[in-house]
């Protein structure tokens, strides 16, 4: 019997037949493929890149990181380990690091970060105001390009697990003039998706603004644009 061929049968017409290379022993060598190119297909789709992961090295070791994924996730990886989304520490030099993800290879040095700038929309009252986290946990908070340091209240301050009834007082200025205040170093600060870790700060007295004030002591860390009504943030490479 003849091959099948691609047309129309005249008895129903919207059918449509397949035509096989060749002879029917070649349409059956045709089909014996399938299985080995659905294989194929599928190792094809498994080794694709995954998407980009957006992540910080904030700690580095001989042969072992820390990395900060997508902006909360906390990893550590050892040189060849495998973690999220593929990604994998190649290897270690001094301060820097070299790892493999779905976008390829990125070397980052010591709080260097490949997450996307920070955008924020000036308030009402002129201000940048935006949701920090601290030591892990929520505040409001006030870019002030002012403070040397950043600002904790007293009232949030143990909520936010510092310990600062041992720490050395200092000085400071405040709205209602000379105050005392202690000398603290936040383990975390986040900003959007930039972490920050070992950040030196101040805890203010009670009676003040409800809410951290974000000095230079964490933004001269970071890249600061202003454009329009926009302030927009990144870690300095």
């Amino acid at each position: 019997m003849p091959p099948a061929s691609l047309g129309t049968d005249a008895a129903a017409p919207a059918r449509v037949r397949m035509r096989f290379p060749g002879t029917w022993a070649g349409a059956a060598r045709w089909c014996g493929r399938l299985p080995a190119m659905a294989l194929a297909l599928a190792a094809a789709l498994a080794a694709a890149p995954a998407a980009a992961l957006s992540l910080q090295l904030i700690e580095i070791g001989p042969d072992r990181v820390t990395v900060v994924l997508e902006g909360t996730e906390v990893r550590e990886l050892r040189i060849g380990q495998a973690g999220p989304g593929g990604l994998r520490l190649r290897s270690v030099s001094g301060d820097a690091a070299t790892l493999e993800s779905g976008a390829g290879l990125i070397t980052l040095r010591l709080g260097q970060s490949t997450a996307p700038e920070v955008a924020i929309e000036q308030d009402a009252s002129g201000h940048f105001r935006l949701e920090a986290l601290v030591n892990g946990r929520a505040v409001r908070a006030l870019i002030d390009t002012g403070a040397t340091l950043v600002s904790v209240p007293m009232q949030l301050a143990e909520g936010l697990g510092i310990d600062w009834r041992a720490a050395p007082r200092v000085g400071t200025f405040t709205a209602n003039g000379p105050a005392r205040a202690w000398r603290v170093t936040l383990a975390r600060l986040e900003i959007g998706g930039i972490v920050l870790t070992e950040v030196p700060a101040l805890v203010s007295p009670a009676g003040g603004l409800d809410e951290v004030l974000i000095g230079m002591s964490a933004l001269d860390r970071l890249e600061m644009h202003r454009s329009g009504s926009a302030m927009r943030l990144r870690l300095r490479p």
